[in-house]
Formats: structure tokens, C-alpha cells, sequence
């Protein structure tokens, strides 16, 4: 069965097709390898604080969107507040 993307905006859509769509267009902090292995994508690398609460990411540097502006961390904050 075949069946069409709902939406291509990451945080409306809840649909399986959807989501592979958008897995080809958009990056994310992290992603997961063959294995499930998270690995880096558009952040470099990460620690986290003992209690497990703080994330701190370290963002690739040279990563541009389509119009060629420079991803910045705001960038990332603004996405993570859209939640």
C-alpha cells in the first residue's frame, strides 16, 4: 500500500510517510546509523550532565541552509521551541 507524505513540516507531521520524506530533506542534531548507534550530524559532538537533564551540543561548523545563511546556534533554539 502506497501512501502519499501528509505534511513536510517535522514538527506537524505524525504520519510514517511523512516521516520518510522529511528524513531525506532535513538534518537533525544527531542521527542513528544502520545499528541504532546515534551518531553526529549537524552537532559535532555533545555531553550530557550527570543527572541526565543537560544537553550541550557542539554544532558543525560550515553548515549552510539553501539560501547559503550559515546555521547558527538561535537556529537550533528556535527549531527546539517550535516543539
Amino acid at each position: 500500500m502506497q501512501v502519499d507524505a501528509t505534511s513536510l513540516d517535522p514538527h506537524l507531521s505524525s504520519s510514517y510517510s511523512s516521516s520518510l520524506v522529511i528524513e531525506q530533506v532535513y538534518s537533525g542534531l544527531i542521527q542513528f546509523d544502520e545499528n541504532m548507534n546515534i551518531t553526529p550530524d549537524l552537532a559535532e559532538s555533545w555531553t550530557v550532565s550527570p543527572d541526565g537533564l543537560v544537553y550541550d551540543f557542539k554544532l558543525r561548523q560550515g553548515v549552510k541552509f539553501h539560501n547559503g545563511r550559515g546555521l547558527t546556534a538561535d537556529d537550533v533554539v528556535y527549531s527546539l521551541n517550535r516543539v
